[in-house]
């Protein structure tokens, strides 16, 4: 239950920081916001399950562009040589 808690209150701020990263670019037109992270932490039922959704939601808003989604095999050098997701979004 505790984990639970502390996995939405994590995705709650994760949005938050989103939303607010999305207005604090407002006045750098053209600019570039780089996302990086493992791709398993955005399957169903993981912490940013809703995270892909919601950068969608402010590109459909026209707050930015996506230049490019990629998964990068092995990036992350660790015993399990996991993969990394890498968003390019621009200002527009």
């Amino acid at each position: 239950m505790m984990m639970m808690m502390m996995m939405m209150m994590m995705m709650m701020m994760m949005m938050m920081m989103m939303m607010m990263m999305t207005t604090m670019f407002d006045t750098f037109l053209g600019g570039y916001i780089v996302l990086v992270s493992r791709p398993n932490l955005f399957e169903p039922g993981c912490t940013y399950e809703k995270m892909e959704p919601l950068m969608d939601q402010l590109e459909k808003e026209g707050r930015w562009r996506k230049v490019r989604r990629d998964i990068i095999p092995g990036a992350y050098i660790t015993k399990l040589q996991m993969d990394a997701i890498v968003w390019v979004y621009q200002k527009v």
